[in-house]
């Protein structure tokens, strides 16, 4: 796993930083890091960074496993989730969706860390509205996306005075 992960590293042209946080992680959380890929990401190393991080979440969320070997169980698929063939209990699966549909927005106008950090520290109904205002023809999208959730904040903060 580690020759994968060093491979991995130079094929992407992470920097330092980012190569020594995904070196830190448990091999699962660097197995589903491998399995992503990072094509297309404006920012490879910051693209990294939000991957670890969703999948160091993902692992928490997981329910534990038999054993203390840190390997898949048999009948799971690589990278978690329910056992195959059921499927995850509904409100989970919700939950899952849109942070599925966040990151794909996030990678897709390549925005920032300082933005992505924002916008996953949103509440649901905030996320959905910012995507879907989109952030097309924006020359600075991280910078747009940041005035688009300090707007929705601020109109949100007027409503409660009201």
């Amino acid at each position: 796993l580690q020759d994968e992960v060093e491979d991995y590293l130079l094929r992407y042209s992470v920097d330092q930083q980012g190569c020594e946080a995904l070196r830190r992680c448990s091999p699962q959380v660097q197995e589903m890091v491998l399995e992503r890929g990072l094509e297309g990401a404006y920012n490879p190393s910051s693209a990294l960074s939000a991957r670890i991080k969703e999948m160091n979440q993902k692992v928490r969320d997981q329910p534990p496993r038999g054993g203390a070997s840190g390997r898949r169980s048999p009948g799971r698929r690589r990278g978690g989730g329910a056992p195959i063939g059921q499927a995850p209990a509904p409100e989970r699966k919700g939950k899952d969706r849109l942070k599925q549909e966040v990151e794909e927005y996030l990678q897709r106008y390549n925005v920032d860390g300082a933005a992505c950090d924002a916008m996953r520290k949103c509440s649901p109904d905030v996320q959905e509205q910012l995507m879907e205002r989109g952030l097309d023809g924006a020359q600075n999208p991280s910078s747009a996306l940041l005035g688009k959730i300090r707007d929705i904040s601020r109109r949100r903060d007027s409503g409660r005075r009201g």
